[in-house]
């Protein structure tokens, strides 16, 4: 079977010379980019040589691209199919067992920061800013790996935004809660592909209710896009699943929406302070 082949492949690519190996690695990791990419294309992108490709081709038992390229999609299409396909493909990964996974990690986090300070980004968080304040109310909606992002979010700005709400604590009772919403609410959506049935089916209602909608995701052919005022795509970090850019996003619309109501936001700031030490909340006894 051809997707046994590749998965195999994958399996035991250590046992193939060094350079063959890190076509490997890259098909790994880039598994479902593949079928737009040529063989010197590739080549390119691992940074080897167009007849090492060949020889690797030949070597692993194909007589051309295109047929190692057809075989490798038609496994993309099954293994991406599992939620957890982000994880798979890092535990699966041979990749420098030696390797720190603190070093990993920390390095595809770096990455995903670089690939973030794009203009078309900074604008979409200036406008984000924007409908959040003018906004009568605030929802925040995510599901499954996303709702600690969109918890986090929401525990950013509680202390001085009055009118942010969290929606996902029980998502049995969402569609009543948005519809006692205001006309006009922004319903901040943090959600990453695969994207869940009720995610998508909430945001169509919030559409149909009148409300608009912010977008946070790490893929733009999200079904949600069709229903969004505004639409932040975050890139994923490379070789596994975080919601990390999520956080990072977060944090950014919270400094910059704190900036924007000075000098209120500070005096909300230092009132929750004094309540937080009035009744012991926290301790800095130890500091």
């Amino acid at each position: 079977m051809a997707q046994s082949k590749i998965e195999e492949l994958l399996q035991h690519k250590d046992r193939l010379p060094r350079q063959q190996q890190a076509i490997c690695e890259y098909v790994s990791q880039h598994i479902s980019e593949l079928d737009s990419l040529t063989a010197s294309q590739l080549a390119k992108a691992v940074g080897v040589g167009d007849a090492t490709i060949f020889r690797f081709l030949k070597n692993i038992g194909y007589e051309s691209y295109g047929a190692f390229r057809a075989d490798v999609k038609r496994y993309a299409i099954q293994f991406s199919q599992s939620s957890y396909w982000k994880t798979l493909a890092s535990l699966d990964s041979q990749k420098e067992l030696g390797e720190s996974s603190l070093m990993q990690v920390f390095s595809a986090a770096i990455d995903v920061m670089d690939k973030s300070m794009t203009a078309t980004l900074i604008q979409g968080l200036n406008e984000a800013a924007s409908l959040i304040l003018s906004a009568p109310k605030v929802g925040f909606f995510g599901l499954r790996t996303s709702k600690p992002a969109a918890l986090y979010f929401y525990y950013l700005l509680l202390p001085f935004l009055s009118t942010v709400q969290q929606l996902g604590y029980d998502e049995h009772f969402i569609f009543e809660r948005v519809r006692q919403l205001p006309t006009g609410s922004v319903i901040f959506f943090i959600t990453s592909w695969p994207n869940t049935k009720m995610t998508i089916d909430v945001a169509e209602f919030c559409h149909q209710c009148g409300h608009r909608i912010i977008l946070l995701t790490n893929e733009a052919t999200c079904p949600i896009a069709a229903y969004a005022d505004l639409l932040l795509q975050m890139p994923e970090m490379e070789g596994q699943y975080s919601i990390a850019p999520y956080i990072l996003m977060a944090d950014a619309l919270a400094k910059e929406i704190g900036l924007r109501l000075r000098p209120e936001s500070l005096r909300q700031l230092h009132e929750a302070d004094a309540i937080l030490a009035e009744w012991g909340v926290t301790n800095w006894s130890d500091r």
